[in-house]
Parts: C-alpha cells; structure tokens; sequence
C-alpha cells in the first residue's frame, strides 16, 4: 500500500498522503478520492499500484477526510480545490496530472478553474455535476443524522456498487464514519449555491472522463453533459460499470488513465479551442 503515511500542512490544514511507484520515476500524477471516502486505505489500492508501475502518484486525503481532519467550519469547496493545488505546489510536483474520483473529480475541475495551469491533464472518473444547486439533500441529511452508524452506511453504500462489492464495502464504511457530520452540513450549504456550470469552457487542461453507464449516484447524462461542455475532452463509457468503477474495474480505469496520460491527450493539447 504505497509508502508510509506522510503529512503536508497548507492553508492552516494538515493533509495526509501517500506516495505510490516513487521507485518508478514515472511523471507525477496526484490522485482525489470520492466524498467520504479516502485515498490512504486500501479502498483505492488496486488502482493506485497499476498507476503507479509508470506513474508516481500522489493519494491524497482532502480535508476532513481519512487523514486529513479538520474544523467543519472551515470546511468549503473552494478550500479543498486550493488545498490539493497547495500540496502540488508544497511537494514541488512538475505540471503533475490529476486523477479524481466522484466528487475528488469536481474538485479537480474547480481547482483549475480556480488556478489554471496548475495540472498538465485532468482525468475525471465518474465526476459530480458540475452544477449542484438542483440537487436532492437526502443523501447529506442521511449523513448527518446516521453517518456514524456503520450499518445505515453499509447500506447506503451498497446500492452504489454495480456488482456485490466483498471487502471493498468495509473500506467504504471505515472510511465514512470518519467524517464529522460538521462536513456533511457543510457541503449541503455549499450545494445550493454552487455552480462552475458556466465557466467549465475556462478548462484548458485536456481532460478525460470515464464513467459508467450503471452509475445510480450521479446520472450518467448529467456526466456527459459536463463532457461536452469542457474544451479538449475525452469520453470513456463502461457499459456494465457503475458509480464505483475505480475499485471495481481497476484494471480498465488504469488503462484508460495511463493511455490518456500517455498518447491520447495529444491531440487535444495541439486542437485549437
């Protein structure tokens, strides 16, 4: 599982991570978890050590998440987008890729929007929508009320899985159950105001989005509407995967990341906006 745990303070927050395949000298590429979860367990491991063979790859825990807890006062959006360009910057990480999962991947898009240049390429895997102001609130009000209820999250969870998800459910739920339900209140308020909607042409970074066609969390046109909105995109359907495809089809993610990374941006850094 990657290196020792490691700790970074920025913005007045002590962010925890991991690296992964520093052995390889591969070209760094920083990796964001979805909400509730993190990227330090082994939730995202499989994914994380294929990555790694040609990539080092920073897994970072955004604040109030797994090794990064912080006051749900200062808890906003736009502070997570400037804590993981913070780390890049901390770390000393050359035009480094981003890969982010659920909202990991909405905040890899705010974070460019907010510093552009920051990432050489951003790869977004099953992302949030870019607007959340229309969203229901049941899932967060669940949340603040059970969140610390292993057995409420361990159903929650399950539905978000396409296929019986064996250990990767446990992880899912250790996860969770750390979170002060201060955070969750917290991103319920920032929802209904937030929206990059209308800025996601401001995006210069070539982007890549796989998603799955089986995704009950985020609707997949909503997906492909944030798709098609993005200057320089690539879009990758798995027919059979849903919301979790990152622990569930690890081999496929990776593939399509590194291919990504490797050769097929190219043509959409060289296309004229």
């Amino acid at each position: 599982m990657g290196d020792e745990l490691a700790k970074i303070a920025v913005n007045g927050v002590e962010l925890g991570y991991r690296v992964h395949g520093a052995a390889s000298g591969g070209p760094p590429l920083v990796f964001v978890h979805g909400y509730c979860m993190r990227s330090t367990s082994g939730s995202y491991e499989e994914v994380l050590e294929l990555l790694a063979a040609s990539r080092t790859v920073y897994a970072l825990d955004f604040r109030g998440h797994g090794a990064s807890p912080c006051d749900p006062a200062d808890w906003t959006l736009a502070a997570v987008a400037d804590d993981v360009v913070a780390f890049a910057h901390a770390l000393g990480l050359d035009a480094p890729a981003y890969a982010g999962h659920s909202l990991g991947a909405q905040i890899g898009v705010f974070a460019e929007i907010r510093h552009p240049g920051t990432f050489s390429a951003l790869c977004l895997l099953a992302p949030g929508p870019a607007d959340t102001r229309r969203d229901p609130v049941d899932m967060l009000r669940f949340l603040v009320e059970h969140g610390h209820d292993r057995d409420a999250v361990r159903e929650g969870f399950r539905g978000m899985f396409a296929r019986p998800p064996g250990r990767m459910l446990e992880l899912a739920v250790d996860a969770a159950v750390l979170v002060d339900s201060g955070v969750h209140r917290a991103l319920s308020e920032q929802n209904s105001t937030h929206s990059v909607d209308d800025r996601l042409g401001e995006v210069a970074a070539p982007t890549l989005l796989v998603r799955g066609e089986r995704d009950t969390v985020i609707a997949p046109e909503r997906q492909h509407d944030l798709a098609r909105k993005l200057r320089r995109c690539k879009e990758v359907a798995f027919s059979t995967e849903g919301h979790m495809l990152p622990q569930e089809s690890p081999a496929m993610t990776a593939r399509e990341i590194l291919a990504f990374l490797d050769h097929d941006r190219e043509p959409l850094v060289a296309a004229t906006p």
